[in-house]
């Protein structure tokens, strides 16, 4: 996976994962713009990793997956040195994507392993006072994943696309083949500011539930004996 950052509070994730044979195996590049305050969460998630034999991913500094969990393998992360903060942060992360895919009744069902930020989920509970998330600034998400299918896999057909182009939170997720033997599953999302009325907060809750449930959905397909 690979992580880009832009203007203060972007985020731009690229990963791809090997299906055939295991349907986990991923490997997890990164990279973030230095200036960024990501960028210092994730140094600091580096500094307690090295501390703890690298045993916490760097995302889990900030981001969760929607779907299943990042293992690590041993020896599997590596990222910039701390003390470079002239340099883009960089880092890499191999592991196990532990379940993401589910097999029943003979049909697998695969589920993107987006990211989302751990606020958002404290975000969604009732409350009396309006939100404040990513310490006020806006926040851009940018999230691509390709797979790689076993052998002779049969795709049912993709999901459409899914969108909400209102404010503050606009989202799109959308499936497409890559080939004949990959898909690739996108999420794009902009949060125009993390400080919001008490209107805009409910607004927020109610487009961050709707994007939930579509980054919940998934693609099934079936592998002929």
């Amino acid at each position: 996976m690979r992580i880009r950052g832009g203007r203060r509070g972007a985020l731009a994730i690229t990963a791809v994962a090997l299906l055939a044979p295991a349907l986990r195996r991923t490997a997890v590049p990164i990279h973030v713009d230095p200036a960024r305050e990501l960028a210092e969460q994730l140094r600091e998630a580096a500094r307690e990793s090295k501390g703890h034999a690298g045993s916490t991913p760097l995302l889990a500094a900030r981001l969760r997956p929607v779907a299943g969990a990042f293992a690590l393998d041993v020896d599997g992360q590596a990222a910039t040195q701390i003390s470079a903060l002239d340099e883009d942060f960089s880092g890499q992360m191999d592991g196990t994507w532990v379940g993401g895919a589910s097999l029943t009744a003979g049909k697998w069902l695969l589920r993107a392993p987006f990211w989302t930020p751990k606020e958002w989920d404290v975000a969604l509970h009732h409350r009396k006072s309006p939100i404040f998330l990513n310490e006020g600034y806006p926040l851009t998400l940018d999230e691509e994943f390709e797979f790689t299918l076993p052998a002779r896999a049969e795709p049912e057909p993709l999901p459409g696309t899914n969108q909400n182009l209102d404010g503050p939170l606009q989202w799109r997720t959308e499936w497409a083949r890559v080939g004949n033997d990959k898909l690739s599953a996108r999420f794009h999302a902009e949060l125009a500011r993390g400080e919001m009325s008490l209107a805009e907060s409910a607004e927020f809750q109610k487009q961050l539930r709707e994007l939930l449930t579509a980054l919940a959905g998934g693609v099934a397909f079936s592998v002929p004996r």
